[in-house]
């Protein structure tokens, strides 16, 4: 079916599209798309006219488009994402009946599950869903939705603790928006701030301040609804970098807002998450009994969430790092132990752990227990190439305490 101008306007005003979205959706200019609803434009294609009916969904006179039914399911989800099996055989029923003329929907559909299979954990199929609707988006020539579907397989890298590569598929995203002039308020920041998260993580400081920098341009411009969350994840890097100038207390104050936001965006994780950054921040500092404060009361919170077990091994690992500061030697081990007994550990934290199980060894004056440790450490980390300058920061530790402590006080 080929739309008029006033359909078309109307259609997309139902769906609550912009001009510069639908604009974007089918590679035509805004002013372009302004024309053509007014009925001002001349001698416009058929193509791009049908190209404009599929993505806005237009089918025959007695279907209810396709378009319609995926934004019933994506708002039927998102008020209430614990109906997420029911939105999925929605889904899937739509698509058993779907045809070419649908295929931006589709991709939607797609896109849709593949957000909601991340919810379930369920990131073999949230891939499949995420992939299947990055070729339809580029078969299409959907420029900024082929973008958004790789954005939700950088999210779905990052949750599963691929950093380099999350890292890499965000910044191949920021050069396609780039060069494709894609300005959307809602979208940009979630990616700055996303590739400044992961800069973080490999320790990139310089593009990690480059990407907030950009993002804090945006931000005050996104929709409201989203505002809290990305404010949240600016003053989160804003702390990691004021921790990193040995700024903390400014560091302090940078984490404290990033856990006022979670908690407005009702995002318990990440709010709890900041309660453990501020405890850290504490430690550093020197004040170990505010670090203890925080810490303590982070990690009841986490055991009161299930399935969390890697998140709790951090916050154990603080606790002891907290105790070792302290000089309670006996609490530091009992805390390095519950670490090692959680089956979720990852090799940098294990490591980490048994470096300091061997400062406390070598505090008591267990010199063999304190090589035994270490030794235990450089294993996990050789070969590693990501965790090559944890490896290099223990090695060095290690023949520092080898020279200077000839006879280790008890």
């Amino acid at each position: 079916m080929v739309p008029t101008g006033a359909e078309i306007r109307k259609r997309r005003k139902a769906l609550k599209m912009t001009q510069q979205e639908l604009a974007d959706s089918v590679g035509l200019a805004r002013s372009y798309i302004a024309m053509i609803e007014s009925e001002k434009a001349k001698n416009v294609s058929a193509h791009h006219m049908k190209h404009i009916g599929r993505v806005l969904g237009f089918t025959s006179q007695d279907e209810q488009p396709i378009s319609i039914l995926v934004n019933k399911i994506r708002a039927d989800y998102l008020s209430n994402d614990r109906q997420v099996d029911d939105c999925l055989a929605a889904a899937e029923s739509i698509l058993i009946n779907a045809n070419e003329r649908d295929l931006d929907s589709v991709g939607e559909l797609h896109l849709l599950k593949a957000e909601m299979y991340s919810k379930q954990k369920n990131y073999p199929e949230a891939v499949r869903n995420a992939c299947l609707a990055e070729q339809i988006f580029r078969q299409t020539g959907n420029i900024f939705n082929a973008c958004l579907a790789s954005f939700e397989l950088a999210n779905i890298d990052l949750v599963k603790s691929n950093i380099s590569q999350a890292l890499e598929r965000f910044l191949l995203i920021d050069q396609k928006v780039a060069i494709n002039k894609i300005i959307d308020s809602a979208f940009l920041p979630r990616l700055y701030l996303s590739i400044a998260i992961c800069a973080v993580e490999v320790n990139d400081f310089d593009i990690m301040r480059t990407y907030l920098a950009k993002s804090e341009k945006l931000i005050a411009k996104a929709p409201e609804q989203k505002r809290d969350l990305l404010l949240a994840t600016k003053y989160f890097l804003l702390g990691v970098s004021l921790n990193e100038a040995m700024s903390f207390l400014d560091a302090a104050e940078a984490f404290e807002k990033a856990y006022q936001h979670y908690e407005s965006a009702n995002d318990q994780m990440r709010a709890i998450r900041m309660r453990t950054n501020l405890a850290r921040t504490y430690l550093q500092s020197g004040d170990t009994r505010k670090a203890y404060e925080v810490a303590t009361e982070a990690y009841a919170l986490k055991k009161t969430v299930d399935g969390w077990p890697a998140s709790l091994a951090e916050s154990e690992l603080l606790i002891a790092e907290i105790a070792f500061a302290e000089k309670d030697y006996a609490k530091a081990l009992s805390f390095c132990r519950l670490v090692l007994e959680n089956s979720a550990l990852d090799d940098s934290r294990r490591a980490r752990t048994h470096r300091l199980i061997a400062q406390v060894s070598l505090q008591r004056g267990d010199r063999s227990e304190f090589e035994r440790q270490m030794h235990a450490a450089v294993s996990l980390l050789r070969g590693n190439y990501s965790l090559m300058p944890l490896l290099n920061e223990i090695l060095f530790e290690y023949m520092e305490l080898t020279v200077t402590t000839k006879s280790p006080s008890a």
